[in-house]
């Protein structure tokens, strides 16, 4: 894998500490830059410092790549009972080592040592160093090849951390706060189907949706409403439609087909969503074409199939890693395209292909837009498992072609000779890949999924067709995905991405070369590369502009464009603030108070909403309080303070400033800790960092 830009060279962090302007009341530093009489040069003077002043200003997540981060939040290493990614490494350190005494069992020290060896190793790879933490050391915290003593050039620096002393007096309280789900929130599944075609005039194709096997419905899921839209290669065909086996018997009016449903007592709408309601297992479903007296057997890759949902859960959305084939049945050779997209940087590729019966011939090609062409890899040979009766295929990256996939949309395109009746079978072939994606999600990670469809489109004079997606400024952007619904001879000729502002355009693509597979689906997403080949930032929180323009442009195309394209933007919101500052008491009214029914303000209600904080069941109970955000006090209670601190995160203070997250049918609660100590106690961290002469 390719080293990334979190590991520095002493070089580049002097290059970084040049740009940067360090806060001077976060620590008290002491610099020895004459040890033994030793001159240093300048560099070498300033090394020491600068690593602990970044390590005490900047972020843990801005220093550690995402899987690292990851597997550490998994191992109870980054224990968010105390600490989050979001605070510096030495603010970490300092949590743990204060807190050690107080919760010996959690290893806080060990945990410590472990995430400044990490960072240490890779910040000084070819020097020695030594860290002290009150004077201990570990294995962890140096690499020491000679003594200092014996070295001519020595940078040592000290930095003086503030830290909690254990067994003194007076002692307070601290919280933490999160959002957890109390009814349930209107969520959205959207499946970009793939393509097909026949020698034969008769082609099935089935879908399974959700399709991904990390995405189907939660088990609380109630379905409430659908949009299936697709378009035959052949207008002629005849179209008969069944979802989980039941034929709809409405709503063909095209092509193109757009089917929707969304009221259960409306007879016009094809009881589709009477007919998802009924099976038994709803978290995945299967949906099926049956085309017949065709020309040319088969669907475009412009189709797609959305279900709106409601659940309890705020984490709806994983990163996709094992994509289902749409089953194909035919009387003969067929050609199969599926479409994934690739939202990190790829590290493995597996395809299974499951055919019943085995067939003549079997290659697999993968079609790969970039900045200004496409180009196609394959065909490959796929190897036959008599065991499984599947054929599969590992691709290598031999030539940087994990590069070349990665945070992108890629066609998987599957060659089928066969003078029979054949069938792929959906349930046994996919296709899984393996990457990191950059940002890790966490347990509080509220996931929102927005549509992105006609009411997006604004006017612009740069491009044919102009999106405006926008997201609140706190989210973390995920992804963009598109579905374009062209004309047959409509091809992309430019896309741009404009963050922040309609005036930024960035080109993603610019040529002539696109097709209409090509065109159909784009991925937008942070560091992907733009049309020069160089990585770029596709979203920002806030407003976000996608513009495109065509090789034609008539009415047909721009109703077709406005009417039937379709896209998602998903973006992730951290719904949790950790242990904050002592406060002398937990909440109001305690011990007698348990919990809150607290009045806040949403930014887009007119009236004041009302949220539990803590246990309903005190409310039930009678152990509460009714009070508004204007009279939580945060400088007296633990409580309070993490509230607005969790508010903070959703926009606002929730009262002068009122919050733009909806966080309808939710509740807050709150995990305490009391006895801390308040006192306060330095902590002496020192490096040393030499070279062997």
């Amino acid at each position: 894998m390719k080293r990334r830009a979190f590991i520095f060279t002493l070089d580049a962090l002097l290059a970084l500490i040049l740009v940067m302007v360090f806060i001077s009341s976060l620590g008290v530093f002491t610099t020895d830059t004459n040890i033994h009489g030793t001159y240093f040069r300048e560099q070498e003077k300033l090394t020491a410092e600068d690593l602990l002043t970044m390590y005490k200003t900047i972020p843990l997540k801005n220093l550690v790549p995402p899987e690292v981060l990851l597997n550490w939040t998994v191992e109870g290493i980054i224990d968010e009972n105390f600490v989050s990614p979001e605070m510096p490494p030495l603010e970490i350190v300092a949590t743990y080592w204060s807190l050690d005494a107080v919760f010996p069992k959690r290893g806080l020290k060990n945990k410590a040592e472990k995430i400044l060896g990490y960072l240490l190793s890779i910040t000084l790879n070819g020097y020695n160093y030594e860290l002290l933490i009150e004077n201990y050391t570990s294995p962890y915290l140096r690499n020491v090849s000679t003594s200092y003593s014996e070295a001519r050039d020595v940078s040592a620096a000290t930095l003086i951390l503030s830290g909690y002393e254990f067994n003194q007096t007076p002692r307070g309280y601290v919280a933490r706060a999160y959002i957890t789900r109390l009814t349930s929130r209107r969520a959205i599944y959207m499946y970009f189907t793939g393509a097909a075609n026949s020698t034969s005039s008769n082609i099935t194709l089935e879908f399974l949706v959700p399709n991904e096997e990390e995405n189907l419905l939660p088990p609380d899921a109630s379905v409430a409403g659908v949009k299936w839209f697709f378009e035959p290669i052949d207008e002629n065909s005849t179209i008969n439609l069944f979802i989980d086996g039941v034929k709809v018997e409405c709503g063909l009016n095209g092509p193109p087909y757009l089917l929707e449903d969304f009221d259960p007592n409306n007879t016009q709408e094809c009881y589709m969503l009477e007919i998802l309601r009924e099976k038994e297992d709803l978290r995945q479903h299967e949906f099926k074409i049956v085309i017949s007296n065709a020309s040319n057997a088969g669907i475009r890759p412009n189709g797609y199939i959305v279900l709106y949902y409601d659940t309890a859960k705020l984490n709806v959305v994983e990163y996709p890693k094992t994509f289902y084939f749409d089953g194909i049945e035919a009387n003969g050779s067929f050609e199969a395209v599926k479409g994934i997209f690739i939202p990190g940087n790829l590290t493995s590729v597996t395809v299974n292909v499951k055919l019943n019966p085995n067939p003549k011939n079997l290659e697999l090609s993968i079609i790969v837009p970039n900045g200004s062409a496409y180009f196609v890899k394959g065909p490959y040979t796929l190897t036959y498992d008599s065991t499984t009766g599947s054929y599969w295929l590992t691709l290598n990256n031999d030539n940087g072609e994990f590069d070349a996939l990665s945070r992108k949309y890629v066609w998987f395109k599957i060659t089928v000779n066969a003078s029979g009746s054949i069938k792929l079978e959906p349930e046994s072939s996919f296709i899984k890949v393996e990457y990191t994606p950059d940002i890790p999600k966490t347990l509080y990670t509220m996931d929102i999924l927005e549509e992105v469809n006609s009411t997006n489109l604004v006017s612009s004079s740069d491009y044919d067709f102009v999106w405006n997606v926008t997201m609140p400024s706190y989210a973390t952007p995920l992804w963009a995905r598109f579905n374009f619904v062209l004309d047959t001879s409509a091809k992309i000729t430019k896309l741009a991405v404009s963050p922040g502002s309609s005036t930024n355009w960035t080109l993603v693509f610019n040529a002539s070369s696109s097709t209409p597979l090509t065109s159909a689906r784009w991925l937008l997403i942070n560091n992907m590369k733009d049309s020069s080949n160089e990585a770029i930032t596709a979203l920002v929180p806030g407003e976000n502009y996608v513009g495109m323009s065509l090789n034609e442009s008539n009415e047909i195309q721009k109703s077709r464009v406005e009417n039937y394209s379709i896209g998602e933007l998903v973006y992730s919101i951290e719904v949790y603030v950790p242990y904050g500052e002592i406060k002398p008491f937990l909440l109001q009214g305690y011990p007698e108070v348990v919990a809150y029914n607290l009045t806040y303000k949403y930014e887009y209600d007119d009236k004041n909403r009302s949220i539990i904080v803590g246990d309903p069941q005190a409310i039930t109970e009678g152990r509460y309080m009714n009070i508004t955000v204007a009279n939580l006090t945060p400088e007296e209670y633990a409580v309070d303070d993490a509230i607005l601190s969790l508010f903070k995160k959703l926009g606002g203070d929730g009262w002068d400033d009122p919050i733009d997250v909806d966080i309808g049918g939710t509740k807050i609660s709150f995990v305490s800790l009391e006895g801390i100590p308040k006192a306060i106690k330095p902590i002496r961290v020192t490096l040393r960092v030499w070279r062997e002469d």
